[in-house]
């Protein structure tokens, strides 16, 4: 609800401010002054209806008592009248201040009203009372008029205080002027001296009322403008000061929300904050903080002491380092005034990073901030990028750092020792039982190489199935002779994976330094040079770098790159070495057989070449030539004389190989029956489906499978059940060993017992002695092979050795005379 006063100031505003209900409030220092002079002008008439209703009626009480002895009708009408219409308006214009309806043009109404009533009054009392027979007009008239005009000043407004007294001083003229004249008929009778000294005495006694009046209404005038402009004053200075508060408010308010705003990121921050005085203690601490070092309510109070705080991580194990270092280390951060930063591991396992931050007032700042998920996953992606992800060993980068830092931290009487390692038919077990079998193979390998070492040495898988070892701070060379025996003689026992027993093998080359070299790089080259002889011999042994291996990497080099040219130049050539049945004594056939004739080098064995066609994938181009020229040589052959042709493990990898033979016979006109296929144990290694499956479609053209180098891998016996394999070739070196080993020689029986029992057909090959032929035909072999009846051939003295004519029915017999040469055997039997 507006108060009376608020809507009083409404309705005697200027017109432009009075909206009624509506009504803006004021927006200029002009109006917010005039609305708190007006208030004041509302205070002023409510002072003037009061003020004007107590002297009316004080005067017309007077008045009633001194004319009381004389009655009613004593009282003269026009002085009650005046004073009752003054009392009227007095109560009107109190009544509309009180109601706030008082508006500024019935405000000038009233107050020439309440004026002319004072003239009625000052009027009718002179007529009445103040006769100018008594030498002046009677004080209450005056004195009503200067209540008149001093009331005015209630208003601080100069201009109704003027208004009022001119009128009162134009008025008290013209009742003295009036007096005058009424007392002219008597000034008649009276002598023209006593008339006039009447008469100056009037006009004396009335000038000076007058001038009395003139006086005090330009001093009430006066000090009403004094007083408004200091009104207006004191109304700036309260705005200023109300604006300057408003301002404050509005500050007080910002600084507020900011605070609110503040501690609301303050308790959601992932750091924990904490603010200590100059004293080291607390001062404020968020949330956070408290949930890191799990600190109690009392304990996050202010005024803290840190010491206080300190212990209780103590107490709760959330500290690093021992206790001593702990406390010295954050009291020593007070003391350096100087920013601080820091990550720590906790007793409890956590990882926290610490900030101290010294503050201008001598205070200090710390930030904590738990760190333990980001340090796992820094750890995690370090590990990553210096590990491998399989084996969890050092990789090749991490490989190399150690060695460098190795090298450098070298004593000069000491060595180190860098291991190169090589998986041996890693591969077969990779393509036979899959991917996942041999990951877990490398996982095992991996278990084993760190337990043939020594702590201070260092364990790398460098890629695939190749690892590396640094083996330090040795003196005798013996010690890595040793480890390098130590771990091949323990990744040759055999495995289990996915319930299939594997038999693997490595090869290592070593190089030492300072011997071999002082830097990575040559270390590296000269280990893998040592590694590849080691291959070289045969696999399954270690080796030294030795100087000149270099020479023969580089001759390798070369050889690779002749052996580019000689297959496109065709100088690679098929040599055959015949077949011999045992149990007619004549030819059945040849085995074709890989030769290279070199233009600088001249004949160049398999053994010599393959494995490097193996490993640069040349193997399946050359397969392919071999197939197809063994399959045309032996079409020109008499009836039935065979070809046999090894097939490498590669060539089973290419999904073309059942269509290129079936190709070679159809272009040839070989018979199928007159082709054989001789495969090692390899190829069959963790009894491949596809493998299989290949070799049951070349038996369905019609072409013979035999298996090659029967004895030497790891599940022959396996392998007979699981494809009905033709014929069983026993390997060359337990031939050899018939003489002299009594194992080779059980070996061979079994395998001959077996294969007759099974009904497949058995070949000897190396066999070079008559003592050998015999035991071979005791034991009851379908075939023999070897330098006893002839060594590989080119293909143009197959015919003049053997007189072999083009499709002959009967098959020809062994040697070029012959009669002899059957002679010779049957003697032999």
């Amino acid at each position: 609800m507006t108060s009376n006063v608020e809507r009083g100031a409404q309705l005697i505003w200027p017109d432009r401010l009075l909206t009624g209900a509506n009504s803006r409030q004021p927006d200029s220092s002009r109006e917010r002054l005039q609305k708190a002079l007006c208030e004041h002008d509302l205070n002023g008439e409510k002072l003037i209806a009061v003020s004007q209703i107590g002297i009316a009626a004080f005067i017309l009480l007077l008045h009633v008592i001194a004319q009381a002895g004389h009655g009613w009708q004593s009282i003269n009408p026009w002085v009650f009248s005046a004073l009752t219409a003054l009392i009227g308006s007095s109560l009107f214009r109190y009544y509309l201040v009180r109601n706030g309806r008082l508006a500024e043009s019935i405000l000038g109404k009233l107050t020439v009203f309440d004026i002319s009533s004072a003239l009625v009054l000052i009027a009718s009392y002179q007529l009445a009372y103040d006769h100018p027979s008594g030498g002046s007009l009677k004080a209450p008239s005056f004195v009503i008029l200067y209540a008149l005009i001093a009331l005015r000043t209630l208003r601080f407004s100069p201009w109704p205080i003027l208004l009022s007294g001119g009128t009162a001083v134009l008025g008290w003229s013209l009742f003295v002027l009036l007096s005058i004249y009424l007392d002219g008929p008597q000034a008649i009778t009276k002598s023209y001296t006593e008339y006039l000294t009447s008469y100056k005495i009037l006009i004396g006694t009335e000038v000076e009322k007058v001038a009395i009046m003139i006086a005090l209404t330009a001093v009430l005038a006066t000090a009403a403008h004094q007083a408004r402009k200091i009104i207006g004053r004191v109304a700036h200075q309260e705005e200023a000061a109300n604006a300057a508060l408003r301002l404050l408010e509005t500050n007080e308010g910002k600084l507020r929300v900011q605070n609110e705003r503040l501690n609301a990121v303050m308790e959601h921050m992932s750091h924990g904050i904490a603010m200590f005085d100059d004293k080291h203690q607390l001062v404020l601490c968020n949330k956070r903080y408290s949930e890191i070092h799990n600190l109690p309510i009392e304990l996050s109070q202010e005024n803290t002491c840190f010491t206080d705080i300190i212990e209780h991580r103590i107490r709760i194990q959330n500290y690093y380092g021992n206790k001593d270092e702990f406390r010295d280390s954050l009291t020593d951060l007070f003391k350096k005034n100087k920013k601080v930063s820091s990550i720590n591991k906790m007793h409890d396992g956590r990882t926290i990073s610490l900030v101290y931050s010294p503050l201008p007032d001598g205070g200090d700042l710390i930030t904590h901030e738990d760190i333990s998920e980001f340090q796992q996953i820094r750890d995690d992606f370090y590990h990553l990028a210096h590990h491998d992800p399989l084996t969890g060993l050092a990789n090749r980068h991490m490989f190399g750092v150690q060695l460098e830092h190795a090298i450098t931290h070298l004593k000069s009487d000491e060595r180190l020792a860098v291991h190169l390692i090589d998986l041996d038919f890693f591969k077969n077990v990779n393509d036979s039982l899959g991917h996942p079998a041999g990951d877990k193979l490398l996982k095992n390998v991996s278990e084993r190489l760190k337990q043939e070492v020594d702590d201070l040495d260092i364990v790398a898988r460098m890629g695939g199935d190749e690892f590396a070892i640094i083996q330090l701070a040795f003196k005798r060379p013996e010690a890595a002779e040793d480890l390098a025996d130590r771990i091949i003689a323990n990744i040759s026992r055999p495995y289990v994976i996915d319930g299939h027993q594997v038999i693997i093998g490595a090869s290592v080359g070593i190089s030492f330094c300072p011997d071999d070299g002082n830097e990575i790089e040559t270390l590296m080259r000269n280990a893998d040079l040592a590694l590849y002889r080691a291959k070289a011999a045969g696999r399954g042994t270690r080796r030294f770098f030795e100087v000149g291996m270099d020479a023969k990497m580089q001759d390798r080099r070369k050889l690779d790159v002749d052996m580019r040219q000689a297959i496109e130049l065709g100088e690679l050539d098929l040599y055959y070495q015949p077949l011999i049945s045992l149990d007619t004594n004549k030819l059945c056939g040849f085995e074709a057989l890989l030769r290279w004739n070199h233009p600088e080098r001249g004949l160049i064995l398999p053994d010599k070449f393959i494995p490097l066609a193996e490993e640069n994938g040349y193997v399946v181009r050359i397969g392919e030539w071999v197939i197809r020229e063994a399959c045309h040589m032996a079409a020109s052959w008499p009836e039935p004389l065979i070809v046999a042709i090894n097939l490498s493990p590669a060539q089973f990898r290419n999904d073309g190989l059942v269509e290129l033979i079936a190709n070679a016979l159809s272009s040839s006109g070989l018979p199928p029956a007159r082709l054989e296929i001789e495969i090692t144990e390899t190829v069959l290694l963790g009894d491949s489906d596809a493998t299989v499956d290949m070799l049951n479609q070349i038996k369905h053209l019609g072409v013979r499978v035999a298996m090659d180098d029967f004895g030497t891998g790891y599940s022959s016996l396996s392998y007979l059940q699981k494809f009905p394999f033709d014929k069983i070739k026993i390997d060359r070196s337990f031939i050899q060993n018939l003489s002299k080993d009594g194992a080779a020689m059980n070996i061979v029986r079994a395998v001959a017992s077996m294969a007759n029992g099974m009904g497949i057909q058995t070949t000897a090959e190396g066999v070079e002695t008559q003592q050998q032929l015999d035991l071979i035909r005791g034991e009851g072999y379908t075939q023999i092979q070897g330098f006893l009846i002839s060594e590989p051939m080119p293909a143009g003295e197959i015919s003049e050795k053997f007189h072999l004519e083009k499709k002959s029915t009967p098959a020809a017999d062994i040697g070029t005379e012959p009669e002899t040469q059957q002679a010779k055997l049957a003697s032999r039997g």
